[in-house]
């Protein structure tokens, strides 16, 4: 009897669902990039301000903040950072949608 493990089950899904084997390691980097963080505070200065603009980072500090309590911002702050870009994405979303399909 062969036991699977996570990264197997997502390859025969991904497998299943395009019919082709070169879409299931595109899947399985998409999986394993958001694992790689880099603490803020050993960011260079100029590189930090990227950090800011991404979602990721306030999901990440929020996180952070449940499991240690070490943050960078408050989780006030996290959460409504992650609002303000849910309401970005969705505007755009929306506009995209409207132009290419009306």
């Amino acid at each position: 009897m062969r036991v699977y493990n996570n990264k197997d089950i997502l390859r025969n899904i991904s497998e299943i669902l395009s019919g082709a084997r070169a879409t299931s390691s595109l899947c399985e980097s998409g999986v394993r990039l958001p694992l790689i963080f880099i603490p803020l505070s050993q960011i260079p200065g100029m590189a930090r301000w990227l950090t800011y603009c991404s979602p990721l980072t306030y999901g990440n500090d929020l996180i952070a903040s449940a499991y240690s309590g070490t943050t960078q911002f408050t989780p006030f702050v996290d959460i409504g950072m992650l609002l303000v870009f849910i309401l970005i994405f969705q505007f755009a979303a929306n506009r995209l949608y409207k132009k290419f399909n009306e």
